[in-house]
């Protein structure tokens, strides 16, 4: 299944380049492992937790604040979001029967 890099800068898919990078540095901020700034993040876990959030903002910024990549990002999802509807349409096939009777 691919990463929704939109839902990790909690930014909504028609972002402009602007949200994407206020975003990405409000979140910088917040999960650097070195600066963070959120005393609640820093409770149990923070260092592994705050590595993780921060590998995945700055996955998601390199590729959502990269044009190229940000639209074939955007052809990808779009395939994995009817990939999976079909897979679940074939699993609730399998399930009720050919014709969704139980």
């Amino acid at each position: 299944m691919v990463k929704d890099h939109y839902a990790a800068l909690g930014i909504a898919s028609d972002a402009d380049q602007e949200v994407i990078k206020a975003a990405f540095r409000a979140l910088a901020k917040k999960y650097h492992p070195d600066t963070a700034a959120d005393p609640g993040v820093a409770k149990v876990g923070f260092p592994e937790i705050a590595k993780e959030c921060f590998r995945e903002i700055n996955e998601a910024h390199a590729v959502l604040s990269n044009p190229a990549a940000r639209a074939e990002y955007d052809r990808l999802l779009g395939r994995s979001a009817k990939k999976t509807l079909c897979q679940q349409l074939e699993r609730t096939r399998k399930t009720r029967g050919a014709c969704g009777s139980e």
